[in-house]
């Protein structure tokens, strides 16, 4: 049996056959990046997140086998943590342009100018005659907080004894 499938494989060349192992390697290569583009996720029957698995190695990363009768060994993965995309830096974030460059002693603009001339001058302060740490009172409910008031959005049950 392995003769007759020797042939076939003899007849189309040692060429053919890299040829093919190239285009499935790339294929699972293909399929495997499709695969972590999409992860992770969350598994509706287990309810499990899945996610990527480094199960696939380089061949640069192979390495003569340590214990007797092991051919290949691979270096183990460190795990490590993910770094978080800073707001600040990220090029997609910023602004597509530039803030004009304001003169020194000019008047903010925007809300900070609004929230300027809104806020109270130290003479209005005075005049009101409350302290500067004083707070206002807490305003009056009009129900009484302790009474209690029938739900009549929820139904009641009847216990059943």
């Amino acid at each position: 049996m392995a003769t007759a499938l020797h042939k076939p494989l003899k007849c189309l060349g040692e060429e053919f056959y890299r040829e093919a192992l190239e285009h499935c390697r790339s294929y699972n290569a293909r399929l495997c990046a499709e695969r972590s583009l999409r992860l992770p996720f969350l598994d509706a029957q287990t309810g499990v997140a899945q996610s990527n698995s480094y199960i696939w190695m380089e061949r640069a990363h192979r390495r003569p086998g340590l214990s007797p009768g092991q051919i290949y060994s691979y270096p183990a993965r460190c795990w490590r943590k993910k770094r978080r995309l800073n707001i600040l830096e990220a090029p997609r974030l910023r602004p597509c342009c530039e803030a004009p460059l304001r003169r020194e002693g000019a008047l903010p603009e925007g809300p900070v100018l609004e929230a300027l001339l809104s806020a109270e001058t130290p003479e209005s302060r005075d005049e009101d005659g409350a302290p500067d740490g004083a707070k206002p009172p807490p305003p009056e409910f009009p129900h009484d907080p302790d009474g209690e008031e029938p739900d009549d959005d929820a139904p009641r049950r009847k216990s059943k004894a």
